[in-house]
Order: C-alpha cells, then sequence, then structure tokens
C-alpha cells in the first residue's frame, strides 16, 4: 500500500501542470462573480429567504440536486486508474490492496471536490456555521460515493458487471431524495449526519462489489468480435471522437450541463416579470445547438488525423457528412430533453416552442456546419480547450451558423409565440427534406478539391 501511494505522488508531481491550475481558477472566478452578481441584483429579497429557510431540508436537497451534475462531470472528466497495470502485477500487489488503494486515491481525488468548492463557501455564506460544516461534510459524502462509483463502473469489464452498479446508484439516488425530504421531522444535526452516514453505506456497498470484481487487462472481446462498416460502428466513430478529443469533450460538457443550467436560473430570476424575456432565447438556442456548434466549427478536425486511411474505406465522403448531421441533431436532442422540465416550471418556453427550435436547429441549423470541412483543419486531439481556436475555420464558411442563431433570435423576439413557433417547425421540416441534396453539393466540392484539402490535414 505504501508502495502505490508513493507511486500515485510521484505520477500526479510528474503530471501536474500550472496551466490546469490556471484554468480552474479561471472557471470558479467566473462562477464566483456571477454569485456575486446574483446576490447583490436579488437585494433585501435574499436576506428574508435565508431567515425563514428551513437549512437542514434545503441543504440536502441541494446535495440531491447536485448528483446528475456531478456524475456527468465525473463521467465526462475523471480518469483515475481502475484496473492494476501490468508493471504492478509483477510486484506482491494484491487484489484487496489495489481496492485499499484506489478508496484512498479517491478521497484526494480533484474532481471530488469539484464542486465542493462552490458548495462549502456558498453554504457557509447562506447557512448558519454549525449546518453549514454538517452540510458540508453531507457534500462530500456524496460526491466521494459518486467518485468510487464512477471508477467502479470503469474498472468492471462488460454491461453485466457495470449494470449493478448502475441499478445500484439509481436506488440510492431514490433512497436519498426520499431522505432530504425529512418527512419525519427528524432535528436538523441528525438529518444531515444521517445523511452522510447513508453516503458512508453507499461508498461501503461500492467498495465491497469492487472487491468481488475480478478484472484482466486483455480485452478478450476483440478476438471475436470484429465491429463492420455499417451505420451503427460509424456512428460510434463520430462519438468516440467526442470522448477522446479533450477539447471536443470539454465543449460539448458545458454546452450540454452549463448552458441548460443557465436556461433555469434566467428562469428563475425572470419569475413570471419579464425581464429576462430577451436574454432567454440566446441562451435557449445555446443550450440546444451549442454542442453541435461548437463540433460544426471543426469539420473534418478530429477525422483529419487519420484521414489517410478513411479515404481507403468503402464509404464516401457523404457518408460521413451524413453521419455528423444525425450525430449533431442526436446532440440537439440531448439539450432539448434537459430543457423539457422547463416548460412545466414556467410559461417562457412552452413544449411546442421547445420541439420547433429541435427541429430548427437539427435541420436547418446543422446545415451551416457542413460547408466548414472544405476550409477546416487537423486539430490536436489530446490538447487542451483552454484558449484553443486551433483547427477552427475562420473562413467565411465558419460564420455560416450565425445566420440560423440570428433568424432564431429575430423570430423570438419580433414575431407572436405561436408564429414564432411555426416558423421555426416550417424551417427545420423544410431542412430535413434537403439535407441528403445539401450534402451532396458538399461533397461534390470536397472531392473536387480533395488532394489540397488532404494536404492541409498533413500540415
Amino acid at each position: 500500500m505504501k508502495l502505490l501511494l508513493r507511486l500515485w505522488l510521484l505520477r500526479q508531481r510528474r503530471e501536474f501542470k500550472w496551466s490546469k491550475l490556471f484554468g480552474a481558477v479561471y472557471v470558479y472566478s467566473f462562477m464566483a462573480m456571477g454569485t456575486v452578481l446574483s446576490v447583490m441584483t436579488s437585494g433585501d429579497d435574499l436576506g428574508s429567504a435565508t431567515a425563514k429557510a428551513d437549512w437542514a431540508v434545503a441543504a440536502a436537497v441541494m446535495a440531491v440536486a447536485m448528483i446528475p451534475a456531478d456524475t456527468m462531470v465525473k463521467l465526462f472528466m475523471k480518469h483515475d486508474t481502475a484496473v492494476m497495470d501490468d508493471c504492478l502485477r509483477t510486484k506482491p500487489v494484491g487484489e484487496t490492496t489495489w481496492n485499499r488503494f484506489i478508496a484512498v486515491t479517491n478521497l484526494f481525488n480533484f474532481w471530488n471536490f469539484a464542486l465542493l468548492i462552490i458548495l462549502v463557501p456558498l453554504s457557509f455564506w447562506l447557512m448558519p456555521p454549525a449546518v453549514a460544516a454538517l452540510a458540508s461534510v453531507a457534500f462530500y459524502a456524496l460526491s466521494y460515493t459518486d467518485g468510487l462509483a464512477v471508477t467502479a463502473l470503469r474498472k468492471a469489464r462488460g454491461w453485466e458487471y457495470r449494470l449493478p452498479v448502475v441499478m445500484g446508484w439509481m436506488f440510492w439516488g431514490g433512497v436519498l431524495t426520499l431522505y432530504a425530504i425529512n418527512l419525519f421531522r427528524i432535528p436538523w444535526a441528525a438529518h444531515l449526519a444521517g445523511f452522510a452516514v447513508l453516503s458512508a453505506v453507499a461508498s461501503l456497498a461500492v467498495y465491497l462489489y469492487m472487491c468481488r470484481l475480478h478484472t484482466y487487462h486483455e480485452d478478450r472481446r476483440r478476438t471475436h468480435r470484429v465491429m463492420g462498416l455499417g451505420w451503427l460502428s460509424v456512428f460510434r466513430m463520430e462519438m468516440a471522437g467526442i470522448l477522446r478529443a479533450r477539447r471536443l469533450r470539454m465543449t460539448v460538457l458545458v454546452m450540454l450541463v452549463v448552458m441548460p443550467l443557465e436556461v433555469y436560473y434566467l428562469a428563475l430570476l425572470d419569475n413570471g416579470s419579464g425581464d429576462m424575456a430577451l436574454l432567454i432565447p440566446l441562451v435557449l438556442y445555446m443550450a440546444v445547438e451549442g454542442a453541435s456548434m461548437a463540433m460544426g466549427g471543426m469539420m473534418f478536425g478530429v477525422e483529419a488525423n487519420y484521414f489517410d486511411g478513411l479515404m481507403t474505406k468503402p464509404y464516401a465522403v457523404g457518408t460521413m457528412l451524413q453521419r455528423k448531421y444525425y450525430a449533431f441533431a442526436l446532440l440537439n436532442a440531448v439539450g432539448m430533453t434537459i430543457l423539457l422540465p422547463l416548460t412545466f416550471l414556467t410559461d417562457l418556453v412552452g413544449t411546442w416552442h421547445l420541439l420547433a427550435l429541435w427541429l430548427f436547429a437539427s435541420g436547418a441549423g446543422n446545415l451551416t456546419y457542413l460547408p466548414t470541412c472544405l476550409k477546416s483543419n487537423r486539430i490536436d486531439i489530446f490538447a487542451s480547450a483552454f484558449f484553443n481556436y486551433q483547427g477552427a475555420s475562420w473562413s467565411p464558411l465558419g460564420f455560416l451558423s450565425l445566420i440560423p442563431f440570428a433568424g432564431y433570435v429575430a423570430c423570438a423576439v419580433f414575431l407572436p409565440p405561436v408564429w414564432c413557433t411555426l416558423v421555426l417547425a416550417t424551417v427545420g421540416l423544410a431542412g430535413l427534406a434537403l439535407h441528403r441534396r445539401v450534402i451532396g453539393t458538399v461533397e461534390a466540392a470536397f472531392m473536387a478539391r480533395r488532394y489540397e484539402r488532404m494536404e492541409s490535414y498533413r500540415n
């Protein structure tokens, strides 16, 4: 165990980068500024609300509400070692020792503290000190359980072993939700302490389950399963590009998590007053279309790293463009699904309007990204996304995406809601009907300059 911890500390020192620290400080500074501005604009209403709040229940509800976002962040960003390396298997390190090492290193993993950096200062700002201290313990216990569950999910090979982790996570979330409501009016100290104990019990269950898993480095499935070149395999290649490229992974995460949360926040600030009527359409469009907009600006940027090999495969450039078009529509659908509860909570966004926006973004908006393949460049898959625009298209084609954005904002601001919904749906359906013809035109233009494109990818 001591050997493993020394190796882990050595690895942390070697892999430390000041750019990552600066990026984290940069992001948290903006979050802190947003929080301070929100408190300043709320005025006396915040003070009266905090004086009347039942903080024991509020802290537990805050902890439960952070579970989905916390899990999503860790699935995308937390990449700790789950399986023992081959070099360690030659040492006298047993599986039990390795599982203890995983449990200990998760205590200090940065991503188990990522949300706590926001929630703990906010708790001490708003809550009484004793409640805030217990709430911080509950937040950490919950975040640690989430992080350990993500590690167990990565350690398990095959969905027959991952499914118990997923089902246990869902059951644990349901139990915590019922407990957070405090139906039996438990005193605040016992209530928050019980919340932390439930998370500790769940952590123990995950640890015991990891001890029952027998994992090997050899991927035996590759010996009897070879992916073909069908629709599903090419689509999986598109998703693999998102997960492997750090820039795309971080951008998609921000657009699918942060932007919808910003829409909910603006709707909460508006509270029926109409003050945010001009700002919400801007953020709403980015919440639905932002992920595909970020990827569309670097069309074929990931594939450019191995485009010579792709050109030897028996499918055309038009097929790749078509798969990207459908993948963008799926990302739009994810953003729309996250925003669906908003239609039941406020009158600012209707269900039909949200569906029409998805049709408009998927049908018409995504078509404007396809011509960028004529000017885009190769991107560094493993480079950070922080102030990194390498690979993006700065030609006039790269600004085509602003046309549907401006069109949607104009419709949302100047047209009545019913007419705005009808126009968006009509344009989106027209785009879906014409997308094959547009893709064929772009493919012909690409093939006409394919040698020029291939040379630019190699540079």
